[in-house]
């Protein structure tokens, strides 16, 4: 069949005929067809869900991962007005882009900081499926949503890290820790909270980074803190008592405060 007839297939309002040019497109003899590639592109823009995703199943029997072209038509979407596109064109992105692709990494990212909650829940998910093995331009990323004045935006950021990195992985705990010295509380509050979720458990060093924090003047802080030492020490009753207790001695210039917190 004609390139303009599996198009307009995929446009039909019944589901057999759609499924019939996504068939179709999957003839050895359409693999990586340019101008297929595009016009199936655009109807990743079709307000009608069905329609799109018949799109999305037609582009994947054309490209396969690594396809330039596909990966530049499907990110060029990312942008469009229509908060559904966005999702459609985010979910199929990781399906063609090569795993690392910093551009794409940086695209998702900044889908993290949309408008539109469904648009940030998409982008969560869809990070790990473009970061790759080497997950240190994905955390960068990650860490300056980190800092955004916005709390819709920072709480994505801190999903979208704790799906991407394993526990007790090294670099994210490095960057998330270095944003405890940041001016905004707010911003110390999600890093304590990260690392509650990232740290390695029972680490001698977090848990004194984080039992600093108890008597934070930010009762955000403090909460964020306390929530911290929950999930990393084995004992978050005892290490809870004993940062307040060691901050109150800090305070009053007792010898005390050069007591180990982590022992």
């Amino acid at each position: 069949e004609t390139l303009a007839n599996l198009v307009r297939g995929l446009e039909s309002d019944f589901q057999d005929e759609r499924q019939k040019a996504i068939e179709a497109f999957g003839d050895r003899s359409w693999a990586g067809d340019k101008d297929a590639i595009v016009a199936v592109c655009v109807l990743i823009e079709n307000p009608h869900p069905e329609i799109r995703c018949a799109a999305v199943q037609a582009l994947s029997q054309l490209a396969e991962r690594g396809d330039g072209l596909a990966a530049d038509e499907v990110s060029g979407r990312i942008g469009h007005w229509l908060p559904t596109v966005r999702q459609t064109a985010i979910e199929c992105l990781g399906r063609f882009v090569t795993e690392g692709d910093e551009q794409a990494i940086e695209d998702v990212c900044t889908c993290i900081e949309d408008d539109n909650p469904d648009v940030r829940r998409v982008a969560v998910r869809a990070l790990n499926e473009v970061a790759g093995r080497d997950k240190s331009v994905a955390i960068s990323a990650l860490c300056r949503r980190l800092q955004s004045p916005r709390p819709e935006v920072r709480r994505s950021a801190l999903q979208a890290l704790v799906r991407l990195v394993h526990r007790g992985e090294s670099s994210a705990v490095a960057a998330v820790t270095a944003l405890l010295d940041h001016v905004d509380p707010n911003v110390q509050a999600v890093a304590l909270d990260a690392l509650g979720e990232v740290g390695r458990e029972d680490d001698e060093d977090i848990i004194r980074r984080v039992s600093s924090r108890i008597s934070d003047l930010h009762v955000g802080v403090r909460n964020a803190a306390a929530k911290a030492l929950e999930q990393l020490s084995c004992k978050p009753e005892d290490k809870i008592l004993q940062a307040v207790e060691l901050a109150r001695h800090e305070r009053s210039g007792s010898p005390l405060a050069q007591t180990n917190i982590a022992g």
